[in-house]
């Protein structure tokens, strides 16, 4: 049955006055009906409002259906309406004295003053708008409220009783959130985009343009400068404080999961990558997009959420959290069965985090905080040494201050779990690429302009990303992941000296065999047990799939198993997650894919790696923790195929905690429902 008939009927049962309708399946149907009117009638088709219907005057049915026919391909064609309905609505109607009615003021969620929309409302569970004649409804369709209005009216309605908490939140979308968290473009500014690229971290800003992180940190620490934006072919872990100052990223350059696109979402920066219609020139200064050119210092808009990029300063409009946020946050929790963790590095990230719900970190990247950009040099340094002496004397000099760095973030947990993993990245990302960049470090490092070229020959790598990386970085140079630990228990000694009790586990990245795990083990326990104080888990990050397909030899030495379905996403496909970007839209046109794998996950090929390594981890261990941290672990669908697969936790980003909780939420209500 349509849903108007379905609502008008309960209505009716209800005891309101309704207006009867007729539901017709076929043109045909609809030429009997209308033979049994006399007043005057009206025709639509099942979705379209009271208000787009077509009158039928003199008999001329056919006109009638020719309109609402072209409207439905209209609606169909504009994304409207999600298939072809099944049913013509035939309805009397008094054209002249409809009037509309809603239940909700638009402005503020509150209720409208009336007994009709009250009631209506009540035995819906819904904001309403209601088409009222002669005293009786004939029409009954949902409310469109912004987020916000709709946060409080669902609260209202179910503090009233009219509705259940679960009913509730089966209204709320992931969109609703992601609207209230972060700004967005003013009405009408979209209509202004110069170039599209890949929507990387929600939000919209204004800055002037800076193509260099010094210049970009330089302009964004003068006062009265204004916002900036950081704009580059693609960025490196040198720019991370200059993205951390800037208002927003845009690259040439990149994905999903790109490094300014990861370091972007998790500091909550508007960031738009693969923008390939753009051309940076550094010697100039310049930024052209088409016909237009741009200089540094000039505005430009860009909007994270849709992945616009708009000349000069389009005007945004910034988010606020009504007080009806905090209740419905409070019914996800009470409702979802998964925990939900935040991926984090920096002390801020993981305020941020907490500050959003986040019950602890499920992923902390320690490159950003091992190597972030005041001790690059050293970093750089400790890389180009060519023997394991002088690497272990830069780890030694680094010891203390990644020590300081951890136990920061054991203070600000306060006792909340988090998993710490291992360097990951191949060493190349910490290296300089320009010539007058490695001038630079030859200068800074004195160890010659010859012998550094040389040096970076040596780890040049044809596919990097594949290459001398993650766990085999520990393996191949264990004094890097020997020095990460120690400084790690050194913190957490500290940390209970000021009164905190750390929950850390350790994360090794990249597992793809149970011998990797147990070298790794060997190497790192020892250190960890110094301390018989403190019970730290090992465990492995399962990203790839020979990972997934031996799961249950690896978890023979594992505490707990973290999917990285980044990695797991690009090794199943084959796809390189910095430059699918250039093909994803047209694949996505052709059908040949429905999504982007790397904002979705990919239920059929890598969903069933998922299933293998979970059935067969927990084959070893029944009990194995099994926790999902990549891009995707606040996206519905995604979250809602872990919580299937009986997933413990879901990690994602400190501003994606409130999607998480509802997702995670809502998934749990469709195993109650199933």
């Amino acid at each position: 049955m349509a849903k108007v008939a379905e609502r008008l009927e309960k209505l009716a049962a209800a005891g309101l006055p309704v207006a009867p309708l007729t539901l017709c399946a076929t043109e045909a149907d609809v030429a009997a009906a209308a033979q049994t009117f006399s007043a005057d009638i009206s025709l639509r088709y099942e979705g379209a409002r009271l208000r787009a219907a077509t009158s039928i005057t003199d008999g001329d049915l056919d006109s009638a259906l020719a309109q609402q026919r072209q409207a439905l391909d209209r609606a169909l064609m504009l994304g409207l309406v999600d298939a072809e309905p099944q049913h013509w609505i035939i309805q009397e109607t008094p054209a002249a004295t409809l009037v509309e009615i809603d239940s909700r003021d638009a402005m503020t969620g509150e209720a409208t003053d009336g007994e009709l929309t009250a009631q209506a409302e009540a035995t819906l569970g819904q904001p309403l708008k209601l088409t009222v004649a002669e005293g009786k409804i004939f029409d009954a369709e949902p409310l469109a409220l912004s987020p916000r209005q709709k946060f409080t009216a669902l609260v209202d309605l179910v503090e009233q009783g009219h509705l259940s908490q679960a009913q509730g939140l089966k209204q709320i979308s992931a969109l609703d959130l992601e609207e209230l968290l972060h700004p967005r473009l003013a009405p009408g500014g979209e209509n202004l985009t110069i170039a599209s690229g890949i929507n990387a971290s929600p939000g919209a800003v204004a800055g002037r343009i800076y193509f260099s992180a010094r210049d970009a940190i330089d302009v964004a620490q003068t006062s009265g400068a204004g916002p900036v934006l950081l704009v580059r072919k693609e960025t490196t872990p040198e720019d991370i404080r200059a993205i951390t100052v800037a208002a927003g990223v845009v690259t040439r350059a990149g994905g999903m999961t790109s490094h300014a696109a990861v370091i972007a979402r998790g500091l909550g920066k508007p960031c738009v990558v693969g923008v390939r219609d753009m051309d940076i020139d550094p010697e100039s200064r310049t930024l052209k997009i088409g016909d237009q050119l741009f200089y540094e210092g000039d505005w430009l808009t860009i909007d994270g959420t849709s992945g616009r990029v708009l000349p000069g300063r389009v005007e945004t409009q910034e988010p606020t959290l009504p007080e009806a946020f905090d209740k419905i946050m409070g019914w996800c929790d009470a409702t979802r069965s998964m925990d939900v963790l935040a991926n984090a590095e920096t002390v801020a990230e993981v305020e941020l985090a907490l500050h959003f719900g986040a019950e602890g970190i499920g992923l902390c990247r320690t490159e950003h905080m091992f190597l972030n950009a005041e001790r690059l040099g050293d970093v750089q340094r400790m890389i180009l040494a060519e023997t394991v002496d002088a690497r272990e004397a830069v780890l030694k000099e680094l010891e203390p201050l990644v020590q300081a760095e951890f136990l920061r973030l054991l203070m600000v947990l306060q006792g909340k779990p988090v998993t710490v993993r291992l360097l990951d990245p191949p060493l190349h990302e910490f290296l300089p690429s320009e010539s007058g960049e490695i001038e630079q470090l030859a200068e800074a490092t004195g160890l010659g302009l010859l012998r550094i070229q040389r040096r970076l020959e040596a780890l040049r790598e044809a596919n990097p990303m594949m290459g001398l990386r993650g766990c085999r970085l520990g393996i191949m140079f264990p004094e890097i992941y020997e020095s990460q630990v120690r400084a790690l228990m050194a913190a957490c000694r500290q940390a209970r000296k000021q009164g905190v009790q750390p929950h850390v586990d350790i994360m090794l990245p990249l597992i793809s065999s149970a011998s990797e795990v147990a070298i790794l083990r060997e190497r790192l326990e020892p250190i960890v047990t110094e301390d018989a104080r403190q019970s730290i888990g090992i465990g492995a990050m399962i990203e790839t799939p020979r990972a997934c397909l031996r799961a249950e030899e690896i978890a023979q030495d594992c505490d707990f198993f973290s999917f990285g379905t980044n990695d797991l996403t690009q090794l199943a496909f084959g796809l390189s997650r910095d430059d699918a970007g250039t093909f994803m839209p047209e694949y996505r046109n052709l059908g040949l894919l429905a999504y982007n794998p790397f904002r979705v996950l990919d239920e059929q090929g890598v969903g069933e790696l998922l299933a293998i390594a979970v059935e067969r981890g927990r084959l070893n261990k029944a009990d194995m923790p099994m926790g999902l941290c990549g891009e995707q672990g606040a996206e519905p669908a995604s979250v809602t195929l872990a919580h299937d697969l009986g997933f413990n936790s879901v990690s994602c980003s400190p501003y994606r905690v409130p999607i998480a909780r509802l997702a995670a939420a809502q998934a749990a209500l469709q195993d109650e429902t199933a």
